[in-house]
């Protein structure tokens, strides 16, 4: 057989092997209602979440005509994360006073506005405070705004923690004043006074399949997460029993990967967060989403006792599709599930400023399971039949290389 030859048969079997890896076969497929114009917009559920891929670009929106043609119909996938503004003000310092233990300062931002947070950096370490917030338009008369709010400072080898920024109701003053009493001089470098808003959205609140929590010799305490399916993950808050103060470092980790050995499943985590819990904060810890099933806790106790601790809830970011329809009269189907397809590339991601703001909703179906689903619990997924066909092609090849050779 000639080299030509060989090479062509080559060609032939990669390219059959190329095509088997890049089948257009999709595992889920559901039917599309409510199409009545060219654009629409759809939220992703978490079914569908949970098993497309991590980029999520095995998506795809088909479109079937009266004919029997199927046409691609080109969508943006958003993640709706919530929008944060921090607008600050710069802040004068008028007075420092004291009065029988107690010490005044007197803040004037340069321009009246709606406020609802300031930020104190103190020159002292290691304090624990109760703070009075009061508000005025005149410096004469004065309104309560905060009462008793607890501010604090731990510094020591195994912590470094600093719980130093007032949050009030938005409110509008002329003149604000900060009444701390300490047998301690607070000695305050510097403040800051902004208008923090929080545009919420609203969140997917994942179904959590068990808890597991331990404490180790380490001084640790464990709480792991189950969920029941594998979600991106975005947020997680947890609740405590405990009736003391607190401040421990906390790491949250998520699962990657997982893989069978002799002595059972042996998991691979990566951290997601890095911080601390503490009795003065929500308990609500965010993060960049994460597509994980399973999410370890680990608190470090150091010489205190453990603490007890729960899950109320873990969430993620909700993601809606905004896709432009052919025409009403299509059968339209929306399937997901491959792994061997990439990240589509259509041309409306380059002219998102002429999409329409306000679009009708569509629906998707119940699934159609086009294959058997994989399963959900860790598992290699068996690639027999890719290894048999590489090593035809490898049989092959070799066979004509010692013939060409022997001509030779």
């Amino acid at each position: 057989m000639t080299k030509r030859t060989s090479f062509a048969v080559f060609l032939i079997l990669f390219g059959y092997l190329f095509s088997l890896a890049q089948t257009d076969t999709f595992l889920y497929q559901r039917q599309i209602t409510g199409v009545n114009q060219e654009w629409h917009e759809m939220d992703v559920p978490m079914d569908v979440l949970s098993r497309v891929k991590n980029n999520l670009g095995d998506i795809r929106i088909f479109g079937i005509n009266n004919q029997g043609d199927t046409l691609g119909v080109p969508y943006l996938i958003a993640i709706n994360v919530p929008e944060q503004h921090k607008e600050s003000v710069p802040v004068d310092v008028l007075n420092r006073s004291s009065k029988t233990g107690t010490y005044f300062f007197t803040l004037k931002p340069t321009k009246l506005q709606s406020l609802n947070k300031i930020d104190l950096f103190f020159a002292n370490s290691n304090f624990d405070w109760k703070v009075k917030l009061e508000g005025s338009q005149d410096n004469s008369e004065w309104f309560s705004i905060l009462d008793d709010y607890r501010i604090l400072s731990i510094q020591n080898s195994e912590t470094n923690y600093q719980f130093t920024t007032l949050s009030f109701s938005t409110s509008e003053y002329t003149y604000y004043r900060i009444s701390i009493p300490s047998e301690d001089v607070p000695v305050l470098k510097k403040a800051t006074i902004s208008l923090y808003q929080n545009h919420t959205t609203s969140l997917n609140q994942y179904p959590i399949r068990s808890i597991e929590n331990q404490e180790t010799k380490h001084k640790k305490s464990i709480l792991e997460i189950s969920l029941k399916e594998k979600y991106p993950v975005s947020s997680v808050q947890l609740l405590t029993k405990a009736t003391i103060d607190f401040v421990r470092p906390i790491t949250i980790s998520a699962l990657v990967d997982s893989f069978k050995t002799d002595k059972g499943w042996k998991y691979n985590y990566r951290n997601v967060y890095n911080g601390t819990f503490s009795t003065w904060e929500s308990g609500e810890f965010t993060f960049s989403p994460f597509k994980t099933s399973k999410l370890r806790v680990t608190i470090e106790n150091g010489d205190n006792a453990a603490i007890d601790i729960d899950v109320s809830y873990v969430r993620g970011y909700k993601h809606t599709i905004t896709a432009r329809f052919n025409s009403p009269s299509y059968n339209y189907q929306f399937v997901y599930g491959n792994a061997y397809v990439g990240i589509p590339d259509y041309d409306i991601s380059l002219f998102r400023d002429r999409i329409p703001t306000s679009l009708n909703t569509v629906e998707l179906g119940p699934i159609e399971y086009k294959k058997i689903a994989p399963p959900t619990e860790p598992k290699e997924e068996s690639k027999l039949w890719l290894w048999v066909i590489m090593g035809v092609v490898i049989l092959v090849l070799g066979v004509f290389t010692l013939k060409m050779m022997k001509n030779s």
